[in-house]
């Protein structure tokens, strides 16, 4: 009888256990499916969007300040993501270069070489930085207006 009990108590643990860690693989395959989400990607880029249209309104003078603050922004945005985390270092480096520099040519350098950055991302992540690249394209036109 002990031994009849002590192996439904090992057999119940052994089931106790697997079910647990089938429970934190399914947690952890919907955390990751969900990391790269379009309707994030998309909003980020549409708030984005709209930051550096406002800066168009800014006198040139002020303008490299403007950009560096709408992608700062979209960096903050993004970080929250693990993810997205190099987009925003990205984006960051790219803001503090355009803010340092007050020649549209030095600006417009640092502005391609954040979007071939992000351009060269691979797997689940290059469509999603992709269209993050995009707002490297306006914040150069922004600058050049």
């Amino acid at each position: 009888m002990n031994q009849r009990m002590t192996d439904s108590g090992i057999f119940l643990s052994k089931c106790f256990l697997t079910v647990t860690a089938a429970a934190m693989v399914m947690f952890a395959t919907a955390f990751y499916v969900e990391a790269f989400d379009s309707g994030f990607t998309n909003r980020a880029v549409a708030d984005g969007n709209a930051r550096l249209e406002a800066c168009r309104a800014v006198e040139k003078a002020k303008r490299n300040g403007c950009v560096s603050d709408a992608l700062n922004a979209v960096a903050r945005k993004i970080s929250g993501k693990p993810d997205y985390r190099p987009a925003a270092r990205i984006f960051r480096d790219a803001a503090a270069k355009v803010k340092a520099t007050k020649v549209y040519r030095k600006a417009a350098a640092a502005l391609n070489a954040a979007k071939k950055s992000l351009l060269r991302a691979t797997g689940q992540a290059r469509p999603h930085y992709k269209t993050l690249a995009q707002l490297m394209d306006k914040a150069k036109s922004v600058l050049r207006s």
